[in-house]
């Protein structure tokens, strides 16, 4: 939830996009029964007071997804798999808005999501 670029997931892009999510305090796995194999957190998430930019959620969301589908895939790739676009479309795409076809979807910040939706929302 707290992950940041380049570790991020589509779990911490969905609620980063619309809150700030922190950590509070740890909790060891000891305190639970029966005993888990990690340990757990207790995690504060402040809604933001206005969306970071006009955005068809459910489109947004479409574009994201498709960059996470195939998590080991440069972003391209994993673009134009996920959004039936060629290959091609996808490399030219990316590099317009200044972003490396060959980044994957975990290494793109909020920002970055956002300019690429702008760019094939209404594709």
């Amino acid at each position: 939830i707290v992950a940041t670029p380049p570790q991020a997931n589509l779990l911490s892009v969905a609620v980063q996009f619309y809150g700030t999510a922190e950590i509070i305090t740890l909790v060891p796995k000891q305190n639970f029964w029966p005993i888990p194999k990690i340990d757990s957190a207790v995690i504060r998430i402040i809604p933001h007071k206005k969306l970071p930019a006009k955005i068809d959620d459910k489109r947004f969301f479409q574009i994201v997804k498709a960059g996470f589908g195939e998590r080991r895939k440069q972003l391209h790739n994993s673009l134009s798999g996920g959004l039936n676009l060629d290959v091609a479309q996808a490399k030219k795409i990316l590099t317009s808005i200044g972003i490396s076809s060959e980044r994957r979807a975990q290494t793109l910040t909020i920002a970055e999501w956002i300019k690429l939706y702008q760019k094939i929302g209404k594709l």
